[in-house]
């Protein structure tokens, strides 16, 4: 019986690649005004600081399908609801 540990642990981990590399753009920034730009190719947003990135850097990871379904290719902000999504619910009942 699982109590959700390892599924926060992973997004724990997830959160914790996405700060670090938000840390590391920051640290090798040659900004002077504080701003920080998106490390992503083709992005070119600036942001205001290291929270900010992490969050921006967490949408990209959405948007590129870090939590997709492998049946339909739905792409989801999180786990929870990848696997609360219809294609999961349809999977677990067989049909």
């Amino acid at each position: 019986m699982g109590f959700g540990f390892e599924k926060k642990n992973q997004k724990s981990k997830i959160w914790a690649k996405q700060r670090e590399e938000a840390t590391l753009t920051m640290l090798r920034s040659p900004r002077t005004d504080g701003l920080l730009g998106c490390p992503r190719r083709g992005c070119g947003e600036l942001l205001g600081g290291v929270r900010a990135l992490t969050f921006h850097l967490h949408i990209h990871a959405v948007s590129a399908g870090a939590y997709a379904c492998v049946r339909c290719g739905g792409a989801f902000e999180n786990a929870r609801e990848l696997v609360r999504h219809a294609c999961a619910r349809r999977r677990a009942r067989g049909t």
